[in-house]
């Protein structure tokens, strides 16, 4: 009868040893999963991230470009000014020689 009982008693254990395992190595299983979705997630944020900042450094080169574009319109822009400018002035000036020429001419 006690070897019966021992027995018994060992199957159970076994048993509960048993459901454990299982249990573990299910718990296991989904965690051996999870991580592979982690990992799958951080490859797909990874490549996001790379497309996004592709995407973002062509658009600062881009603007760049643009900047440097105006900013060669507005030199020229300020170099014709300038000479336009430097031409008022001359005409100017010949405006007031021929003036002054008509004037004595008219006097004499």
């Amino acid at each position: 009868m006690a070897l019966q009982k021992k027995l018994s008693q060992e199957e159970y254990e076994r048993q509960e040893r048993e459901e454990w395992l299982s249990a573990a190595e299910e718990k296991a299983v989904l965690a051996a999963e999870e991580v592979k979705t982690y990992k799958r997630r951080t490859e797909e944020m990874g490549e996001e991230l790379q497309k996004t900042e592709h995407l973002f450094k062509n658009q600062i080169a881009t603007h760049e470009k643009k900047a440097q574009d105006n900013w060669l319109k507005a030199r020229a822009a300020e170099r014709a000014i300038a000479e336009e400018k430097r031409e008022a002035t001359n005409l100017r000036h010949k405006l007031l020689e021929m003036t002054q020429k008509m004037a004595m001419q008219m006097n004499l």
